[in-house]
């Protein structure tokens, strides 16, 4: 789960991207697939794209997967806050391990912009 105070850290940390248009992707955790394409519509209603996806290890070496969603916005502290909100409670309801991090960049596909992933090892 992405909380406010690691939104505000954000923030703090990449002055500028907050009221920009930029394109914000978003990853979804777990280790079955099928939990993780449950949530492909809802996300698309919400008006996300869907991007794809895709394996990695954990900190243990364990196989684990990711869904990588993503949607261009302007968003603000309390927009970037609520749609983490949004997004980790639609991991909660449909089973899914967790919404594990975000990162942004600009609409143009230039290079990233920044990024926000949880300290707990994984990524």
């Amino acid at each position: 789960m992405i909380s406010p105070d690691a939104i505000r850290d954000f923030a703090a940390r990449n002055p500028g991207v907050l009221g920009t248009p930029m394109l914000w992707s978003f990853f979804f955790v777990d280790r079955i697939a099928a939990r993780l394409l449950s949530i492909r519509s809802a996300t698309e209603a919400l008006g996300y794209r869907w991007v794809r996806i895709f394996e990695a290890t954990n900190a243990d070496e364990e196989p684990i997967l990711f869904a990588h969603i993503e949607i261009s916005a302007t968003h603000t502290g309390r927009s970037l806050a609520a749609a983490c909100e949004v997004l980790g409670r639609l991991a909660r309801d449909s089973g899914i391990e967790d919404l594990d991090g975000f990162d942004v960049g600009a609409l143009d596909n230039s290079p990233l912009q920044a990024t926000w992933l949880p300290s707990d090892g994984r990524s």
